[in-house]
Order: structure tokens, then sequence, then C-alpha cells
């Protein structure tokens, strides 16, 4: 398992993924919160919303990387995994040193706005909100979304067991948000 956010660019995780799949090894990326029971559920309920927005604002930055490969990777890897069939396409990108979004637009249409903000003061929140027509809005808190306490060696032993049912899914989830993280790099130099 790599940390976040994983390959730079396509080219690296190409490469990543070629090694390997020569020595018959799984990658993953530490997008973590794709396997949590909350999103599962959304995925099988909420899989064609209409809009989607993720907020993630934290109490002044853990990280000198950017913000967009810091705290915003986690919410582009559960918005390109909601629906693994749709194309999602980064329309617009903007940032500061505590603050930045993104906007999405998937290729049926569906917008995504990702919102990050790591300056001092901030209530941290990390949440999801799936709006589709003629529905009440899905929220999904993934900071209060501890079902219940599990010993850190049973939730590793989930962990790794999820891993491996996903291999493909590993690799295309790699490839698919490397993509997108590359275009809201581009769309800001732009």
């Amino acid at each position: 398992m790599l940390a976040k956010p994983g390959p730079r660019s396509s080219d690296e995780a190409e490469r990543l993924l070629r090694l390997a799949e020569a020595r018959n090894l799984i990658v993953s990326v530490d997008y973590t919160m794709l396997m949590a029971q909350r999103f599962v559920m959304l995925q099988i309920e909420r899989a064609s919303a209409t809009e989607i927005v993720c907020v993630r604002r934290s109490n002044g930055s853990r990280s000198a990387s950017h913000i967009f490969d810091d705290m915003m990777i986690h919410d582009l890897a559960l918005v390109s995994e909601l629906n693994p069939k749709t194309s999602w396409f980064v329309m617009s990108a903007e940032a500061t040193e505590t603050t930045g979004r993104i906007t999405l637009q998937s290729d049926d249409l569906r917008l995504a706005s990702i919102i990050a903000d790591r300056s001092e003061g901030n209530e941290p929140e990390r949440s999801m909100r799936l709006n589709e027509a003629n529905e009440l809005p899905a929220f999904w808190d993934q900071i209060t979304d501890d079902a219940s306490y599990r010993p850190v060696e049973a939730r590793l032993d989930w962990l790794a067991y999820q891993l491996s049912a996903r291999r493909d899914g590993n690799t295309r989830e790699i490839r698919r948000v490397t993509r997108l993280l590359e275009e809201a790099h581009a769309a800001l130099d732009s």
C-alpha cells in the first residue's frame, strides 16, 4: 500500500503497475475510505447522483504537500469510484496555500465539486453529499462514521482482504485518480 497521493504521473503509475504485475503483487494507494461500509452503501443507493459535493476541512496543515495531493486526493478517489462506469474530467481547479476547489464533470453531464480548506481555526469536516433529482440528498459524515470499534489487527486483516478482493479495482482506481490529479494540476497552470 502506497501513501497518498500515490504515483505523481500516469507514466509513473504504469511503471508501478507493471512492476507489481511482474512480481504478482497487489498495489494500492491509501484511499481507504473507498472501503468504508457507508461508501459501499452509497455506491449501491446513489451511484447515479446528479451532483456530488465533497468538503474536507482541517485545522491547519499536517503536510507540506500541495492541497490537491494532501487533502483532495481522497475525494477524487471517492467521486471516481462512486460509479466505476462513469468517466470524470476536470473542468476547473483553483488553489491557494490553504484552500482548494476542483470541479469535475462526468461523461453523462453530472457535476462534482471537491472543496478543501486547511486554514487555522476550522472545525474539522470530511463529508460527501449526493443530490439526485426527486430524492432527498444523501449525506455521509466521514468523521463520525465509525460504526464500531475494532482492534487494529482486525481492521488491517479486513483491509488486506478488501484489497485482495479489489485486485483489478485497485489498478483501475490508481489510473483514474492519477489522471484526475494530473488534470487538476494542469488546470492550475492554464
